[in-house]
């Protein structure tokens, strides 16, 4: 039978929700992302009022914008000024979540649960052999235009735990949007 792991924070049932077009964020990664100024004010406001903690919700390009899915609960670390009428918002994902967003006001709500990691007890042994794998398909790609920087590669080679390792690693790909939302999606840490 399959364990889920404790999340590492249990966020409140409800947050504010920041659609981000065509973009996902991981997890224990950190971000940098770009919002508009007068219309972040109001979400800036609503995390800062939820203890620093928003909704990432990433969504296609489109007028047709899901009401729920899975997101990332973060937390907000940094707004600096940018340019063009746009702020620079450093986040870092907590916990992976099902967000069922709905209006409230001039902002999006969600409704917030919770996602932990999914692993079978049997899983150890396979999981240390797929991130074994993976840190000698960085080491190849060193030096390339593909690679990581070598600080990068040694601070990922130093995270024991196999879901923040896969879900860190998906954070340093360049993928297109679906398939780092298909990343996203899977709580089950020996596929993902």
């Amino acid at each position: 039978m399959a364990r889920e792991s404790a999340p590492a924070l249990v966020p409140p049932g409800r947050l504010p929700v920041w659609e981000l077009e065509e973009r996902v964020v991981f997890p224990y990664a950190f971000s940098t992302l770009a919002l508009p100024i007068p219309e972040g004010k109001a979400l800036l406001e609503a995390a800062h009022a939820n203890g620093d903690l928003l909704a990432l919700f990433p969504v296609p390009r489109g007028p047709r914008k899901p009401a729920s899915g899975i997101g990332v609960v973060a937390l907000l670390l940094r707004v600096s000024p940018g340019s063009g009428g746009q702020g620079m918002v450093l986040v870092q994902g907590v916990v992976r979540a099902l967000l069922t967003a709905g209006r409230r006001g001039p902002l999006r709500w969600a409704q917030v649960k919770a996602l932990p990691d999914v692993a079978e007890p049997s899983a150890g042994i396979t999981s240390a052999a797929l991130r074994r794998s993976v840190l000698d398909r960085l080491d190849q790609l060193s030096g390339t235009s593909r690679g990581l920087p070598s600080d990068v590669r040694d601070f990922l080679g130093s995270v024991e735990d196999p879901g923040r390792f896969s879900d860190l690693v998906a954070a340093q790909l360049d993928v297109p949007f679906d398939g780092a939302l298909r990343m996203l999606q899977v709580r089950d840490v020996v596929q993902r």
